[in-house]
């Protein structure tokens, strides 16, 4: 007996009220700002220092931002867009950090591309 798996897909449309915008757009604006500001942060702290700076390292200062006149509208929007825009750069760092690692691994051992420790992991042989 054969069995077929169906698969569906909806497609939905958001129509945001006036105010709804607004937030959003806040909200969007703040998670680049952390963003961009963890990514400073982090590359500042390796380039002067030789300091590797992680999420739990950023998201411990957050509170001081909000608290911070300067940057006091951060305060505005969830807590949680901001905690997990800084997740996302650390997603981003680690996944770079296991690319460049197997890409040094390749050029320092001379191994062909298929034999890399993150293709065998995959399976890609």
């Amino acid at each position: 007996m054969t069995v077929m798996l169906i698969q569906r897909a909806y497609r939905y449309r958001f129509y945001p009220t006036p105010d709804q915008a607004d937030q959003l757009a806040r909200s969007f604006g703040c998670a680049r700002w952390i963003y961009n500001w963890g990514l400073k942060e982090r590359s500042t702290a390796f380039y002067n220092n030789g300091q590797r700076v992680y999420y739990k390292d950023l998201a411990a200062r957050l509170k001081g931002l909000k608290q911070d006149p300067e940057t006091s509208w951060l305060s505005e929007v969830s807590s949680v867009v901001l905690q997990q825009s800084l997740r996302h750069l650390d997603t981003a760092f680690t996944k770079w950090g296991i690319q460049l690692n197997t890409v040094m691994l390749v050029f320092q051992n001379g191994i062909k591309h298929a034999e890399s420790p993150a293709c065998l992991a995959k399976g890609w042989d």
